[in-house]
């Protein structure tokens, strides 16, 4: 499976002290090859869609809802209040994807830094790239909905 993320953050992911509990991997396999994976992440009561990834040969198999539908499952027996799959950005697809799921869109909190956004880490970046996002906070529909 393939990430624009370095294989060392995934491995420093597993190095945590919750890795299993508040860091999950979900794998889905088939012909004991993996073909789709998510990093979950939990806070509180929250479970957080952070990262997932599929094949392309793979994307008819229905792995990543496969995996998304049981983590819900997992994190709903858990007795976790909030599933959250992360913003959409201007990604459509993404959004009706996510909305298959009957998720609400929520407003979100932005905090921004300068230099870091996948455009800028590579060397055609412009000196007009966009600053990465370094957290999204809120959930309650009290926050305005500048995001989604």
């Amino acid at each position: 499976l393939q990430s624009y993320y370095p294989r060392s953050l995934f491995e420093g992911l597993a190095d945590l002290p919750g890795f299993g509990r508040d860091v999950q991997v979900w794998l889905a396999f088939r012909d004991q090859q993996p073909i789709s994976g998510l990093v979950l992440l939990r806070w509180r009561d929250v479970a957080i869609a952070w990262h997932y990834s599929t094949r392309p040969d793979q994307l008819a198999t229905g792995a990543n809802p496969f995996l998304l539908v049981n983590a819900i499952r997992d994190a709903c027996d858990d007795g976790l209040r909030w599933f959250d799959f992360l913003p959409s950005g201007s990604l459509d697809g993404v959004a009706a994807f996510k909305s298959g799921f009957a998720a609400e869109r929520r407003g979100y909190h932005m905090y921004w830094t300068t230099g870091m956004t996948p455009a800028t880490d590579r060397a055609d970046a412009g000196p007009g790239a966009a600053p990465r996002v370094i957290a999204e906070l809120g959930l309650g529909p009290s926050h305005k909905e500048d995001g989604a």
